[in-house]
């Protein structure tokens, strides 16, 4: 081999290469639950640079009878109101960030749970049916 050509084949596979970590690193962000960890963090670090959680707290302390849900839920329902419209965005979409996390969770050990029974159910119906016909026989 050339001189030549040994340069254009190292060009060639890192061309190939560059391609290939490309793809490997667009499949792996595209995953559901890396999406979901990067919109929680973004939401989070966004509303925590303008929602002051020290306030907040100072404010809960002084609604009466804080003990009960009632009170606590009408105080964090004004304040969400009364804020500003980024803040009531981010929320909403930190809110629903987490809904879908609990959904993909759920469904994710739901599925496997119903595939593990569902092989058992089975097993055990298959048996019980197959034991039937050797008494019946």
């Amino acid at each position: 081999m050339t001189d030549k050509s040994l340069i254009s084949y190292d060009a060639f596979t890192r061309r190939v290469m560059g391609r290939v970590y490309a793809v490997y690193f667009l499949r792996r962000i595209s995953k559901p639950l890396f999406v979901e960890i990067f919109l929680f963090g973004v939401c989070t670090s966004i509303i925590s640079l303008m929602v002051s959680l020290s306030h907040i707290i100072t404010n809960a302390e002084h609604v009466p009878d804080a003990s009960a849900i009632t009170p606590l839920f009408r105080f964090f329902w004004s304040a969400f109101l009364n804020t500003s419209g980024v803040v009531k965005v981010l929320s909403t979409a930190l809110a629903l960030v987490i809904i879908l996390f609990m959904y993909t969770v759920f469904y994710s050990v739901g599925k496997s749970f119903m595939r593990k029974s569902g092989r058992f159910l089975s097993q055990i119906f298959i048996s019980y049916r197959s034991g039937a016909r050797a008494v019946s026989n």
